[in-house]
């Protein structure tokens, strides 16, 4: 074979193997949930710029938040989604999880990429307060989309935490795009209130990890879990020291996406 034969073969070579690794290979999905207390830090003030700042360091695609603001007395009549989508330059979905103070108050969705569809689950009720969990599903690339769900589960009624761990776990069977479900669930790893949701989704990490109280963690009741159907590994998962911006810590979750 001649000199200019062999290098429009190795040419075709690397194409093609790069062709298959990019089909093979989606790249990184940086995933975050943070309770965000409606922006009040461990000093007592409402400050969305450094809540804003901590998820902006972290650089995360997708992002849960709990405990969201819309438009309370509380929060100055912030829409605080909206504006943390703009702090951020993310786009962003609130759902309202019950009626407060002159406005609502739920969990929200940011994303790196624009929404497809979103849909706010009502959860089950039984428990101290209303509860839901806002659902938005993005593209991933051109064969696959991702739902990405936050939610807050009841803190003290452990019927209505499974209840609600029932409801979200049966959505996903039928769902044709993968799922991540992400939030404050309210218990710790080993309690019976998981064990639906454990059922069709894997935990990005294997051993417990405290993200409660925010001054010094001692519990983990903050999680992010994705589809047992997804062909993903966990790069890495870690808990962020937000410096007392909520009195959670977020978690943030470095996911392999492949198709």
């Amino acid at each position: 074979m001649c000199t200019g034969s062999l290098r429009i073969f190795a040419m075709v070579v690397v194409v093609l193997f790069a062709f298959t690794s990019a089909e093979a290979d989606d790249g990184l999905l940086r995933v975050m949930t943070y309770n965000i207390h409606h922006g009040r830090g461990l000093d007592g003030k409402i400050d969305l710029r450094r809540i804003a700042d901590v998820i902006k360091d972290a650089q995360p695609d997708l992002v849960a938040l709990q405990e969201v603001d819309f438009k309370t007395r509380r929060s100055g009549g912030v829409d605080q989604s909206a504006v943390l989508g703009e702090l951020c330059s993310m786009h962003a979905i609130f759902g309202r999880a019950s009626d407060y103070q002159g406005g609502q108050y739920g969990n929200a969705v940011l994303s790196s990429r624009p929404f497809l569809s979103t849909k706010n689950h009502r959860l089950p009720k039984g428990g101290a307060e209303n509860r839901a969990s806002i659902a938005a599903t993005v593209q991933l690339h051109k064969r696959q989309a991702v739902t990405f769900a936050s939610t807050h589960f009841d803190h003290i009624n452990a019927k209505a935490r499974t209840d609600a761990a029932e409801l979200l776990a049966g959505l996903v069977p039928a769902s044709s795009s993968l799922v991540i479900l992400a939030g404050d669930l309210n218990c710790s790893p080993d309690a019976a209130e998981l064990h639906p949701l454990l059922q069709v989704f894997r935990s990005v990490n294997a051993e417990p990890i405290a993200t409660f109280p925010g001054r010094s963690p001692t519990s983990q009741i903050d999680y992010i879990l994705y589809d047992r159907r997804a062909r993903w590994t966990v790069e890495s998962c870690e808990v962020i020291d937000d410096n007392g911006a909520s009195d959670h810590r977020p978690i943030l979750a470095v996911i392999r996406v492949r198709r």
